[in-house]
């Protein structure tokens, strides 16, 4: 009986267990039809119903349904719904064994969170679904986005609603000797038709031959026609007319001179409105009654200065609209309204410029409707909305701080988000020695003169999460910012190179609290003096790399901030890449020439070449605790980054965290490894740049 009983009770368990495998292999078919139906098919709302179906199965395995959570998300965002939020926190809340995907849920978080502002004038900005792909403009009704492909050189439509993609072109090809791409697109009034331009460039013998054609087709990429061959003239469309019978573009000859041109739509016949000399940027549009066309173009012959100009669609003479010396961006119709937009240097920020036209002539002042955005911000377009779309290129959207266990191999990394708004890029950001603080660096307009421009800090106290911002009367080189600046020891200024208003060049100190600058050493070449600057941790000797001239030998250095005396440690006759100071302040490890080199901090002794560094080809990034390995990040564009020991003395270099413990990191460049008592930190100071698109809302000035 009692066997009985046993082998009844095994039964029912192999029953269930064979049950449970079946609802988890139904599951991950789920899954993965999720996936197809989302980055397959673009097909986002049949996803977030079959990733639903597998979150809610109580016998599927924890960490799918935690994927299938993520997932979700991901699809609400592309949608540009915000039930992403309520899917993250329930990720968040409910999953907190899965290390893989909480961090990135987190971070998810903390984006949506950043992701709306708005100031007392009504004006709301909001971040907007990205889908991968380099969008070129809205539709007029707001409904879909064209976007190039650059992969295979074909123009393609996403609908903003679904997600769904599709290519409008084909036989895009630039990878072989007789090429046929499209560069620029725009669409009808009507958002039914997009036109393009197709560049076809075949090189000869004798002579190379081009042929630029405009076209015109379908949103569903039906009924493609050519509307205008143009010869040996770019033809770049730029604005479609109210009335869907007249494109505008520019054209650009091999001369490197362009025009202003209107094309029929129904013809082909074109009309030159307006030579403009060599630009940059082809955009120009029309204002809202159709009679005239604003533009951007140089100031003047040869000028890297841009200001907007007017001029009658009938012809005749151009009319400067703004004018002044910094950089004025290219002008967008608020549709519906008299009333255009651009971006502006003119006020020392880069702002949100409107301006109102009247029968062509400019009625009142221009003026700001947001100020302080980052330079790479470019205006995308507008829809009949009142709507502006707007693209950001930013670097560092996440920083990273990890503590490393020795014992388990295993990285606990969390993502500190700099608070901000849309318009502020943040270039570097730096940790204090304690990681109880953190400098971000933020970008600010270049005088296209002297090419300085003004230092901005944001500082948050990690603790309290408060941040301050800081603004020293002190410009720097922007070439200089992503690797200079430093904390000081005692956690109560940071140190660049700058230039003051006097013109004097040397190392600044900026007191966090109140932003105040003194000079710490003058210096006459910015770029080789005093490069690599370290503190030995009782911080009265700094260590850096320097030389005499351009040409000269690099000087690995000693100086004692008591006496100021200088003491040369080592020469090497190329560039040094990096300099690292041992925990115990005893030992430099020095990068040159693909090479790692090691030396006494206080000139003792020989300096030893690493010879099984070489082997790695990877970047060095800090010192075990220990003081006798050197940690090198290795970077592998198949398997991903990994961090491996290089012993100073006998042995062989091993991996310690494998790509998969490290799949956080993006790239061995911003790393570095520090240690705060008997704890070590990985950081990552600079994530990989991405696009980000933003919508401006309630931009119509009454």
């Amino acid at each position: 009986m009692k066997a009985l009983i046993i082998k009844t009770v095994f039964m029912f368990a192999l029953v269930a267990l064979i049950a449970g495998n079946s609802w988890s292999q139904t599951a991950e078919q789920l899954y993965q039809k999720g996936i197809m139906k989302e980055e397959g098919e673009g097909s986002l709302r049949e996803a977030i119903d079959l990733y639903k179906s597998v979150a809610d199965n109580a016998q599927a395995y924890r960490a799918l349904r935690a994927k299938a959570l993520y997932q979700m998300g991901n699809c609400y965002e592309k949608l540009g719904q915000q039930d992403a939020r309520g899917v993250y926190e329930s990720l968040v809340a409910n999953y907190s064994d899965q290390p893989e995907l909480v961090p990135n849920a987190k971070r998810q978080l903390s984006k949506l969170n950043a992701d709306q502002t708005e100031d007392n004038s009504g004006i709301t900005i909001r971040q907007v679904p990205f889908f991968d792909v380099d969008l070129h403009n809205y539709s007029p009704d707001g409904r879909y986005a064209n976007y190039i492909n650059w992969d295979n050189q074909e123009i393609g439509v996403v609908d903003l609603k679904s997600g769904g993609k599709w290519e409008i072109t084909k036989d895009g090809d630039w990878y072989t000797s007789k090429m046929h791409y499209p560069l620029y697109s725009i669409w009808s009034p009507d958002s039914k038709q997009i036109a393009y331009d197709w560049n076809i460039e075949e090189p000869g013998k004798d002579k190379s031959t081009y042929n630029y054609e405009l076209h015109i087709v379908d949103k569903d990429g039906s009924n493609d026609r050519t509307i205008i061959r143009n010869g040996n003239k770019h033809l770049w469309a730029a604005d479609w007319s109210k009335d869907g019978s007249t494109i505008l573009c520019a054209e650009h000859n091999i001369a490197d001179s362009s025009s202003i041109v209107l094309i029929s739509v129904n013809d082909g016949s074109k009309k030159i409105v307006a030579d403009i000399g060599s630009v940059r940027n082809i955009n120009a549009n029309f204002t809202d009654d159709g009679n005239f066309i604003v533009f951007r173009a140089r100031a003047e012959k040869g000028s890297e200065n841009y200001n907007l100009f007017i001029v009658s669609k009938e012809g005749g003479a151009v009319r400067p609209l703004i004018t002044n010396k910094e950089d004025d961006g290219a002008p967008f119709r608020i549709p519906g309204t008299n009333q255009m937009v651009y971006f502006s240097n003119h006020s020392g920020t880069k702002d949100l410029w409107t301006i109102t036209l009247n029968d062509g002539k400019l009625q009142g002042e221009p003026g700001i409707l947001k100020n302080d955005f980052d330079q790479t911000c470019g205006i995308v377009g507008t829809n009949n909305s009142g709507t502006l779309f707007y693209t950001s290129s930013r670097q560092n959207p996440e920083i990273y701080n990890a503590r490393l266990d020795f014992n388990t191999n295993e990285v606990k990394a969390e993502p500190v988000s700099i608070k901000r708004n849309s318009t502020r890029k943040i270039l570097k950001v730096i940790w204090s020695p304690s990681f109880n603080y953190l400098a971000g660096l933020l970008q600010t307009p270049v005088n296209s003169e002297t090419k300085l421009a003004p230092l901005k800090f944001v500082i948050q106290n990690i603790l309290t999460g408060d941040e301050t911002e800081i603004f020293p009367d002190l410009n720097s080189y922007t070439l200089l910012w992503w690797i200079e600046p430093q904390w000081a020891p005692d956690e109560k200024s940071i140190l660049i190179k700058g230039v003051n208003k006097e013109g004097t060049k040397g190392i600044y100190q900026i007191d966090v609290m109140t932003g105040k600058v003194s000079l710490y050493k003058a210096m006459e070449h910015l770029g080789w003096e005093w490069r690599w600057l370290q503190f030995y941790p009782d911080g009265e000797t700094q260590y850096f790399v320097t030389q005499e001239g351009f040409e000269s030998k690099q000087k690995v250095v000693a100086r004692s901030l008591k006496s100021g005396e200088e003491k040369v440690l080592t020469e090497y006759p190329l560039w040094v890449d990096k300099v690292l100071l041992s925990p115990d302040g005893k030992t430099l490890a020095v990068q040159y020439a693909d090479s790692l080199w090691v030396l006494s901090a206080d000139g003792s002794g020989e300096k030893k070449k690493i010879e099984s560094f070489e082997k790695l080809h990877g970047n060095p990034v800090g010192w075990s605790s220990d003081n006798k390995s050197v940690y090198v990040a290795k970077d592998d564009k198949n398997k991903g980054l990994s961090l491996w020991e290089v012993p100073l003395g006998e042995g062989t270099p091993k991996e310690i965290f494998s790509p998969e413990k490290l799949k956080l990191f993006k790239g061995a460049d911003g790393l570095k490894i520090s240690h705060v008592g008997d704890e070590v930190y990985l950081t990552m100071q600079n994530g990989g740049r991405i696009t980000e698109y933003w919508a401006v809302e309630n931009i119509v000035q009454k």
